[in-house]
């Protein structure tokens, strides 16, 4: 495991860099805005982009705090960052991004 600063800066680059090309990714006219889109899918959208920016900023937060037990925001910050990326390997093998209504 990465010793230092170094280490959380790495985590750090790789929460902030992911958190921006999601929110970059996802908050346009073909995703959240698409008037295609149903209102509770773009709902849930919103609520996936405001979970991952919370959680981010918690994980920083855990892993940057002044804490005489410093070791535990690194311990939290990985399995939140795994539990996230979870979600979203589980919402592409489910496969139901893109399924017409009647």
């Amino acid at each position: 495991m990465f010793k230092g600063n170094t280490g959380r800066a790495f985590i750090t680059f790789v929460i902030v860099l992911s958190t921006i090309i999601s929110v970059a990714v996802d908050w346009n006219e073909s995703h959240i805005f698409n008037r295609e889109w149903h209102d509770h899918a773009a709902y849930h959208g919103l609520l996936f982009l405001n979970l991952l920016i919370g959680t981010s900023i918690v994980g920083i937060w855990l892993m940057w705090r002044g804490s005489q037990e410093p070791e535990l925001g690194v311990k939290i910050s990985h399995p939140l960052t795994l539990y996230l990326s979870g979600i979203i390997l589980l919402s592409r093998l489910h496969g139901g991004h893109s399924q017409s209504h009647a």
